[in-house]
Formats: C-alpha cells, structure tokens, sequence
C-alpha cells in the first residue's frame, strides 16, 4: 500500500495485514556501507562510555538475563561495543560485530572488548547463545537475508534479540518536537502537511520511519509476522523511556510514586486519550516517575520501545 503522493515523492510503503512501514525502493548496500561508515551515535569519551555502563548492565539483566550455554553473547552491530562490555561484566564471553572499524577500534583499545569483527561471517568457533542487536534491524535493507545469515551463527536453542523503536509508541503524542520532527520528515518525502498529521494517528502510525537511516518503522504485530515466518518462538516486549538520554535507554517498572485522580480514572477506563491528556499535565521532571508500572500493564504495546526475542528451535 502507498502512502502519499506527489510526482517525485518516495513515500512509505505499509503492509495493512501488520502495521509494518517500509522505504520504497530500498537503498542498495554499497550506499548504505558509505554513509554509514564514521556514523554513530555513540562517539563518546571512554569516561562517558563507562559512565553508561550502570544503566545497560540493568537493560541487560532484564531483557537478556545471566549466561547460559556457552556463555557466548555476539553485539551485532554494536558500534562501540558499549553493550558487549556490559554483556562481558555480566559473565558473558561477549564479542562485537560492526561494519565501522573506527567503531571497532574504540571498543577493543578503551572499552576492553576481546573479540571484534567487521563481518559476522568471519567469526570462528562455537555458535552463540545470545546474538543481541541495539537499534540495527530498521537500518537493514534486507531483513530476511540478514535473519539468515545470523541464524547460522546461533546455537539451537539460542536467542536473537533485537531493541528497535516501536512505530506505535505514544511519544509521538506527548513530544510535539518529535511530531513536528516527522512531520517535516514525511513532507521532505512527498507528502502534504494534511496526509502527514493522518500518518501519525494512531491507526496509521509511521513513527520511526526516516530514510536513509531508518529503513522500517516496526510494530509489535510486524515482529510478531517475521518470527512467524522463520519459525521462531517469538516474544515481543515494550519499555517506556525512564531516561532524557538516547544512550542508553533505561528500563524499569518503577514503584508508582502518585498519579493524578484524572489519570487513576482514565486507566481504569482505559481511555487513553484521557491518560495522555493527564501526562501533559505532569512536569516532565516527573513524567518519567509517574505510572509507568501501570502504563506498561494496561497498554502492552505502546512504549517507546520495542524489544523482541526470537528463539531458535532446537
């Protein structure tokens, strides 16, 4: 389905039966390697690289729990290696993969990773357990053929996670800079303001979607259809942002501090018109304590991100 139009537009694609919003046509990947290759988000001193490590040993405790198996954790493109240093001071034998050697470099010279590698396919010995991939999957060009190439690096059994932003997340309603953000985003691509303020409701959300970086723009339901397709045993969990950072983004389920009598009411409706409308109202030095337990209970699906852990069959 094309959304948009205009003579030279290159609008989003979106799959009706799951929500999945996708660039047409795609990059190919000898233009992606180039523009890709001194970007990150992650070009901090080796003090601030540190400084992070507290918040993602927390991330990974949670999403990724203690070592099993082999004990062999791969960070799939994983650019600084941040999240394979803190896989390694969790017990993991951890190694990174990125295309970017400047990026390789900083994580083996300042971060104390053992094991990096431009290409996975180089990677010699025992498959991995746990194949972890930080905000990757939606700069791909090609899902199918990338799942592929890292199920042969994974052991039975073994789990293939990937943290992507959700394209049905509620940020888009409560931080109009975001908005105003993708509006200017899908109007540089073709679309007129009226149908752009359309995609971003919530039946027809296309948040997350940002050509060349961002590719796909995933839901939930979309994650939910791939690891069908593959034969996964797949589980699709969200987490609501607790921190201002990008890097890393802190998960928890906080103790619920208070919340107001509208939004105890709008819960208990289940309006969320009504709960957003009372957010708004709320500091935002306090937004990030208030009802996040209670948020991630009654609206499963709509935190800011998406992570998902498709399990190999044995």
């Amino acid at each position: 389905m094309l959304l948009g139009s205009g003579a030279s537009a290159t609008p989003p694609h979106k799959c009706e039966a799951c929500g999945l919003v996708f660039a047409h046509p795609m990059p190919d990947t000898a233009s992606l390697m180039a523009f890709y290759q001194g970007f990150s988000f992650q070009r901090q001193s080796r003090a601030e690289l540190l400084r992070h490590l507290p918040a993602i040993r927390r991330s990974l405790t949670h999403f990724v729990g203690p070592p099993v198996g082999t004990g062999r954790f791969l960070d799939y493109g994983g650019a600084t290696g941040v999240y394979a240093r803190a896989a390694q001071d969790l017990g993991w034998k951890a190694a990174v993969s990125d295309f970017d050697i400047a990026m390789l470099r900083i994580a083996h010279d300042e971060l104390g990773v053992p094991h990096t590698f431009v290409e996975p396919e180089c990677i010699d010995g025992e498959p991995y357990d746990v194949i972890f991939s930080f905000h990757v999957i939606e700069h791909w060009n090609d899902i199918d053929s990338n799942i592929s190439r890292l199920l042969k690096l994974l052991s039975p059994g073994g789990r293939l996670l990937f943290a992507t932003p959700n394209a049905q997340t509620t940020e888009k309603r409560v931080r109009h800079r975001q908005r105003r953000g993708y509006i200017r985003i899908l109007e540089s691509h073709g679309v007129d303001h009226t149908e752009a303020e359309r995609l971003l409701a919530k039946d027809d959300s296309i948040t997350c979607w940002d050509p060349p970086r961002h590719l796909f723009a995933f839901t939930p339901a979309s994650l939910r259809a791939l690891g069908a397709r593959f034969g996964f045993v797949t589980r699709v969990m969200t987490g609501y942002n607790t921190s201002t950072l990008f890097e890393p983004r802190q998960y928890s389920i906080p103790t619920l501090l208070s919340l107001s009598r509208r939004a105890i009411e709008g819960v208990a409706r289940g309006s969320r018109s009504t709960l957003l409308a009372a957010l708004r109202d709320v500091p935002s030095t306090a937004r990030h304590r208030l009802g996040l337990a209670w948020l991630e209970l009654r609206f499963p699906d709509l935190g800011e991100q998406l992570y998902v852990e498709f399990k190999k069959p044995t």
